[in-house]
């Protein structure tokens, strides 16, 4: 059984949660789940539970970013 306190930890094996992933790219829930069914981010699903890695959620926005900067925007 894990430590309730090291449930939480941030390490770089910790899937997020959709509310996590949320949080992290400082959207809402529906747009996550939006993106999701558009096929444009990242996610795993775990049995009807959406999963994220956070390295991938990185990588998912600095190539937004660079695509919106190309973009004009």
């Amino acid at each position: 059984m894990v430590a309730p306190d090291m449930a939480k930890r941030r390490t770089p094996d910790r899937l997020l949660t959709l509310e996590e992933a949320a949080a992290y790219l400082q959207v809402g829930s529906t747009t996550v789940r939006r993106l999701i069914l558009q096929d444009d981010l990242p996610a795993i699903k775990i049995g009807s539970q959406w999963r994220f890695h956070p390295k991938l959620l990185n990588n998912w926005r600095k190539t937004r970013k660079r695509k919106a900067v190309a973009d004009g925007f």
